[in-house]
């Protein structure tokens, strides 16, 4: 009978495993595999910083990985080229030509000869230039493009300068346009291109032949937008606990169920048009003291029917099972209601050597007995010499199977101490109950 109790409790720890078992899908025979590990990987590790994976063969060989932040695989930035049209001034400027310029006229008459001098009309000359008043704040441009009238298979020469006052002038290159066409073959030239980017407010450009006409119709600048590269967050909601009213603060206990590298926190306010303050805290067990990570401002706005609330929140990566968010009552707290927190986390790169037969299969949870063959990425590479990441073939990842508990917090030893005690409980049920079973047996006797 004891060894039923202790095959019903070794059946119990068995299904209580926190596994599940992933197939890397391979097309080709390469020697390097790269895989982004989906929020699944994750909710069945149970050590941090999945240091449970192991990638093995068909012949059960744990075979090398890395595991790359998703930083290094990816830019963070996104350059993109922006086109901005600008107003055009043409002015026209005149100069008096130095030249001394005089007639000479002889008349002889009755025998004497006389010279008559008259100065005539200053030369002028006149040529047209174009300005652009680019605002005091204005994008680092680095290009000017312009569209002009006429003048096809002519070589445009343009002196090109800058003033912060319209008095100083300062040169800043020259440039050469050209619109030319022949047996349906065009030539167009039509831009400028600055070796530094222009700061200045204003922009002159004057054509170096004045004889000539220069109708210019069109300019636009053209500069380079950074912006952000949106990111591939993954999220997870986590449960409420309680709520504790302090004197001063709200407190509000949330727990992780998984072991999620957070690098970002979402909180939803409850109420519409909040504005308030919160500090986070988190901590991994309830006789430990909080500690703070974050101090920030959260919003929730409602105006014309659009929907404002803050950006996620960016926290140092942090794994945690406790997370509690305080909110002061002197910066209005936030009413009766509780709001929502969920942790966010940018997906690891798995490289990984298809090393021995496949098929090759990723497994994660309570393999803690497992050599994980974990390596530095740089260790992963060497032998490939200058093979850059983002030239690995891509390996996607499927589920097999697993078996998952509600945290994997609970450790295998947790488990095993827990069924341990309930075996025992039940021992010594068994064990009153043959005794009990014995003593009837003596009274009937």
């Amino acid at each position: 009978m004891k060894s039923n109790w202790f095959a019903l409790l070794a059946l119990i720890l068995a299904i209580s495993s926190q596994a599940a078992t992933f197939n890397l899908e391979t097309s080709n025979d390469e020697p390097l595999y790269q895989t982004t590990l989906p929020k699944a990987v994750y909710q069945y590790s149970t050590r941090d910083h999945l240091q449970d994976l192991v990638v093995m063969n068909v012949n059960n060989e744990a075979i090398p990985y890395a595991l790359v932040p998703y930083n290094r695989m990816h830019q963070q930035e996104i350059v993109t080229e922006k086109s901005k049209p600008i107003v055009i001034f043409p002015l026209q400027q005149v100069s008096v030509n130095n030249a001394a310029v005089t007639a000479i006229q002889l008349d002889s008459q009755n025998n004497k000869t006389s010279i008559q001098i008259t100065p005539q009309a200053e030369a002028i000359a006149s040529k047209s230039y174009y300005l652009f008043d680019l605002g005091k704040q204005h994008p680092l441009f680095n290009k000017l493009t312009l569209d002009w009238e006429g003048q096809l298979g002519k070589l445009i020469t343009l002196d090109i300068f800058t003033s912060d006052n319209l008095q100083d002038w300062q040169y800043a290159g020259e440039a050469t346009l050209l619109k030319a066409s022949a047996s349906n073959e065009v030539i167009l030239k039509n831009s400028v291109s600055f070796t530094q980017g222009i700061k200045a407010q204003f922009l002159q450009i004057k054509p170096k032949n004045t004889t000539e006409t220069f109708i210019l119709k069109s300019a636009s600048l053209q500069f380079n937008q950074i912006e952000e590269a949106p990111l591939p967050i993954d999220w997870q909601a986590i449960p409420f606990i309680k709520r504790e009213q302090a004197k001063d603060f709200i407190h509000l206990e949330f727990e992780s169920l998984g072991r999620y590298p957070t690098r970002y926190l979402n909180i939803q306010l409850p109420q519409q048009n909040t504005i308030t303050n919160v500090s986070i805290y988190v901590r991994n067990n309830t006789d430990q003291p909080w500690r703070i990570i974050k101090n920030t401002s959260v919003y929730r706005l409602k105006k014309d029917d659009n929907q404002y609330t803050n950006k996620p929140i960016q926290i140092s990566e942090t794994t945690a099972r406790y997370w509690r968010l305080s909110f002061s009552k002197n910066n209005g707290g936030i009413g009766n209601d509780n709001p929502t927190l969920s942790l966010g986390w940018l997906a690891d790169k798995l490289i990984w050597n298809a090393r021995g037969p496949g098929p090759y299969r990723l497994q994660i949870g309570d393999n803690i007995n497992t050599a994980t063959n974990l390596m530095n990425i740089n260790d992963l590479l060497r032998p490939y010499g200058n093979l850059s990441l983002s030239d690995i073939p891509a390996a996607p990842l499927t589920f097999i199977s697993g078996n998952q508990q509600a945290s994997t917090w609970e450790t295998v030893k947790d488990r095993k101490r827990l069924w341990l005690w309930a075996g025992l409980f039940l021992g010594v049920i068994a064990l009153a109950s043959m005794a009990y079973s014995l003593l009837k047996e003596d009274a009937k006797v």
